[in-house]
């Protein structure tokens, strides 16, 4: 199966349906075929992104996108997940059992989360998650991603120290809070697509080099231009 990244947190709103929609659309302008796996089950939001894609005219610049439910999770990725270099797993908030079944599958665990008290609170049970995987696969890579991050504050300057707390080295990248993400989304689009020479472009760019560095090679370095008609079309399936 493709290198495998779960994009996990008990917390809403934090960011992890951009992060997984940004980093599937800038692994594939690198010439990498992408998977990004929708288990939101039922607000699916990847599959809404996926079809303002469609109406818009952009397929030609989006990942594969499926939906799956968690029970048969392991089940159908191995059916598919073999013809992707990489594939990205998107969760819901508060469904701890289906975090813990995309945790299970994946080579790197990326926690996004931001830096205010109740964030940083909702983190700790992440974490536990979290630990008890790497404790069972060792090889698996655990890391924080600050995101809607403000070095300015206070709490924004202090927050990789307070994520070490909870056990997570955190990444040098940062999302910052930027309203480009969502006027991405709403088009249907990429990030680096949509603004590719913007600040949160920039932002996005740099957390798919830092990742694909700690994949120590998980990751192929294609080193071309996507040839977009090589792939095929998009898929979405429930």
């Amino acid at each position: 199966m493709g290198y495998t990244v779960a994009i996990a947190n008990h917390k809403g709103g934090v960011g992890k349906t951009t992060t997984a929609v940004s980093l599937g659309v800038e692994w594939r302008s690198r010439g990498l075929s992408v998977l990004i796996v929708d288990t939101d089950y039922p607000q699916h939001h990847v599959v809404t992104w996926l079809g303002l894609a469609s109406e818009l005219g952009h397929l030609d610049k989006a990942p594969v996108v499926r939906a799956m439910p968690a029970a048969s999770l392991a089940k159908q990725l191995r059916k598919v997940g073999d013809g992707f270099d990489v594939v990205i797993l998107d969760t819901p908030p508060r469904q701890p059992e289906v975090q813990a079944a995309a945790c299970a599958m994946a080579d790197l665990m990326v926690v996004p989360t931001g830096s205010q008290p109740q964030e940083m609170w909702a983190l700790y049970d992440t974490a536990e998650l979290v630990r008890a995987e790497m404790k069972r696969r060792p090889a698996c890579v655990a890391v924080a991603l600050l995101t809607r991050w403000d070095g300015q504050t206070v709490m924004g300057r202090h927050a990789a120290a307070a994520i070490a707390e909870v056990g997570l080295p955190t990444l040098e990248a940062r999302c910052c809070y930027r309203v480009d993400y969502a006027y991405a989304f709403a088009a249907g689009l990429g990030i680096t697509e949509y603004a590719p020479k913007s600040a949160a472009a920039r932002e996005i760019r740099q957390l798919a080099t830092e990742l694909e560095e700690l994949a120590d090679g998980g990751i192929p370095d294609r080193g071309e231009a996507l040839d977009t008609q090589a792939l095929r079309p998009v898929e979405v399936r429930t």
